[in-house]
Formats: structure tokens, C-alpha cells, sequence
């Protein structure tokens, strides 16, 4: 077991009684460590590299898997990546599927623009999928079935429940034939019965990925926080639908989202074993600027009291090197005080740089890069 520092959920108010404060309570307790972490994403819009990007957000979860076990880390998506760019777009949402393949997504569900390639299009995309794509409130006119109603997954002798809504409003990007092949219920009556079947079913912890939203654009019938108010049971809301706010809680239910495009990657540690509600799950968002991107060089402005020696040596870099990133210092020993100089970026002088600026180190995983390159070069 592992010893974990507080983190402090900043919650932003809606103007609703029901929604409450979320914090976590957890103390340092070596008895009282997390032993689940959920990676979250939602409404990448066909994106690969852009924002966090997929070959980071795969470093995120191998270090996750390195602290809580292999088979304690969930990689879940609230949908709407299967379009949105040029290449999701030309190769009809293959290209998501491959990348989300490789970094080992769990699960995912029906969201914004995902219906562009019509019913054939999405089961082609499940077919070729490693992982599920859940449409709990999705059902068939001719009782076939093309999508996974829920999932559970067992962690140690914990069961996690998995389901997935959409929203009726998604009708309007189907086309005429589609939208008599299938019938997408009301999310919240859905939810309400999976979640009965659920718990007959000895399910520990339910988690809802849903693209429903939850702001004054969306069907206030129809958005997470209605869900929530509505179902008992749902302990986490993934949702990728229109949000103002990254995470809020409404009765036992912490609803959260990332921004889209990959802009941010959720991480919800969860004690499985802790009977309050309240206080079982830590959230964390971190966001594209959260992150140290490297580059050729960064600037530094001289002080008083500072060499070419001290800088050289202060940043892990060699005096020569230091010297042929700044061409001005021309008889290699003198810089002047207020001007700013490059100081080239090298793995050695990288943690130096973040402890300074509070940045993550979260470097790219070569081979989802590798995953990403053939993809561009073959055009899937």
C-alpha cells in the first residue's frame, strides 16, 4: 500500500442545493491508500497528438499501473473521438481507434459526432476496437445488438460497473434509415435500471461515462447533473457533453470532464474498501500548460552575482554548450547583468527546470509516437 498526500477538489457552485462540496479526507495512513486510479479523456475530436496527446496520456497510465499494479488502473473515454480531423475524418475514425487500441482504453461511449459514419460506420469502428463502446440507453428495433450495454470489471475481489449514455438529442446526426433501425431511451430511466441489474449483480462501484453535458445548452432533462440527482448508485460521471466546470458533486456522485481535444486528462484515485462515500475519491486534472514541452532553448535574464561558470553548471549543461547557444558572448567568459541569454535544454538540466516552474515532466511514449507516424504515413 501506498502513502498519499491530500489533494483538495476546488468546486465550482451551480446554484443548487444538491450540489455539494467535494474533498477528500484521506490522512497519510499507510492502512488508507487508493487501490484504483481511472484515467479519463473525453471529446477528442479525432485529436492524436494535440494537447496532452495520446503518447503522454499513455505515459500517465504506465505510471499509474507502476504505483497501483497492473491491473488496477482503468483507461476510460466519455466519447466523441472517432471524428473532428482531417486524418479521423479521411480514415473514418480508424485512426482513433488504433491509438486508443495502443494505449489500452477500457471503454468509451457514444458521443459528439460519433454517429458521422452512420450504424455501419460504428460497428466497423467496434469491430476493429480492443476496447467496448457502451450504449446502455442505445437499444435495437430488430433486438440485435451492436453495442455493449455495460461492462464489469473485477478489481482484487471488487466489482466496478461500466455503463454508457447518450443523449436523444443525437437523433439529429443519424440518417433516415439509422433512425429506424435503432431507439435511444431516455438516459436517466436507463441508468435507473442498470443500475438496479447492477447491484443484484454485487457491483462495488458504478461509473457512468456519459456525453449527456451539463450546461445551459444542453436538454435540462437530459444532462449529468440531472443524472445524478435522479439515480442513486452512480458513484463517478464521466462526461464529455458541454461543460463550464472540470468537476462538481451533487449527493454521493462526483461528476467530472475533461476539456476537449485532449486538452486534459482526469485521474480519480479511488478506496474501493471505504464505506463514505464522500470521502473514497481524489480528483486531478492536469491540463496542456501543466506540462513541460521541451524546446531547443529557454531564456534566461542575468542577476547580479551570476558567471558563465554558474550558469552552466547551475542548469547540468557544459560551458561549451552554453557558449554556442549564445554566439554574443564572444570572448567565451563574459555576459552582462539584465540581459538575457539561451540556455539550451538537455535531459540533465530538464528536472532542474521543473522544479522551478512547477511543470510536469510527463515525457511522450515512443511507441504510441510510432503508432501515430505509420498511421500518418499510411493514411488508414
Amino acid at each position: 500500500m501506498k502513502k498519499f498526500i491530500y489533494i483538495l477538489l476546488t468546486i465550482f457552485l451551480l446554484g443548487c442545493s444538491q450540489i455539494t462540496s467535494f474533498k477528500s479526507e484521506k490522512n497519510n495512513d499507510e492502512n488508507n491508500a487508493y487501490d484504483l486510479a481511472i484515467i479519463s479523456t473525453g471529446n477528442g475530436k479525432g485529436s492524436l497528438e494535440e494537447g496532452v496527446g495520446y503518447p503522454r496520456i499513455y505515459t500517465i497510465i504506465k505510471r499509474a499501473k507502476g504505483m497501483y499494479g497492473e491491473n488496477n488502473v482503468l483507461y476510460l473515454d466519455s466519447g466523441g473521438n472517432f471524428s473532428g480531423t482531417t486524418i479521423a475524418n479521411r480514415t473514418k475514425g480508424s485512426s482513433s481507434v488504433a491509438v486508443l487500441n495502443g494505449v489500452g482504453l477500457k471503454a468509451t461511449t457514444v458521443g459528439e459526432g460519433d454517429f458521422k459514419y452512420g450504424l455501419k460506420g460504428l460497428t466497423n469502428l467496434q469491430e476493429k476496437s480492443n476496447f467496448k463502446i457502451i450504449g446502455t440507453n442505445i437499444r435495437e428495433n430488430d433486438k440485435s445488438s451492436f453495442l455493449t450495454h455495460y461492462l464489469i470489471e473485477e478489481i482484487g475481489d471488487k466489482k466496478i460497473g461500466i455503463i454508457g449514455l447518450i443523449s436523444p438529442e443525437f437523433y439529429k446526426d443519424l440518417n433516415g434509415e439509422d433512425i429506424e433501425k435503432i431507439s435511444i431511451e431516455d438516459p436517466i430511466v436507463s441508468a435507473s435500471l442498470i443500475v438496479k441489474e447492477l447491484k443484484k449483480e454485487k457491483v462495488d462501484f458504478i461509473i457512468a461515462l456519459s456525453s449527456l453535458g451539463n450546461d445551459e445548452r444542453t436538454n435540462k432533462e437530459w444532462t449529468s447533473g440531472e443524472l445524478a440527482k435522479s439515480v442513486n448508485g452512480i458513484d463517478l460521471i464521466i462526461d464529455s457533453g458541454k461543460n463550464k466546470v472540470t468537476s462538481f458533486q451533487i449527493k454521493k456522485t462526483l461528476i467530472i470532464s475533461s476539456k476537449e481535444q485532449l486538452r486534459s486528462v482526469g485521474i480519480v484515485q479511488v478506496d474501493l474498501d471505504s464505506r463514505l462515500k464522500n470521502e473514497n475519491l481524489n480528483y486531478k486534472l492536469i491540463k496542456t500548460e501543466d506540462i513541460y514541452r521541451p524546446k531547443e532553448n529557454r531564456k534566461y535574464k542575468v542577476k547580479k552575482g551570476d558567471t558563465l561558470y554558474s550558469l552552466a553548471k547551475n542548469n547540468n549543461i557544459k560551458l561549451e554548450e552554453l557558449i554556442k547557444a549564445n554566439p554574443e558572448i564572444t570572448d567565451g567568459r563574459t555576459i552582462e547583468i539584465g540581459r538575457e541569454y539561451n540556455i539550451p535544454i538537455s535531459n540533465e538540466n530538464l528536472s532542474v527546470y521543473n522544479k522551478n516552474n512547477k511543470l510536469l515532466n510527463i515525457e511522450e511514449d515512443k511507441n504510441i509516437k510510432a503508432i501515430i507516424e505509420k498511421i500518418n504515413k499510411k493514411r488508414i
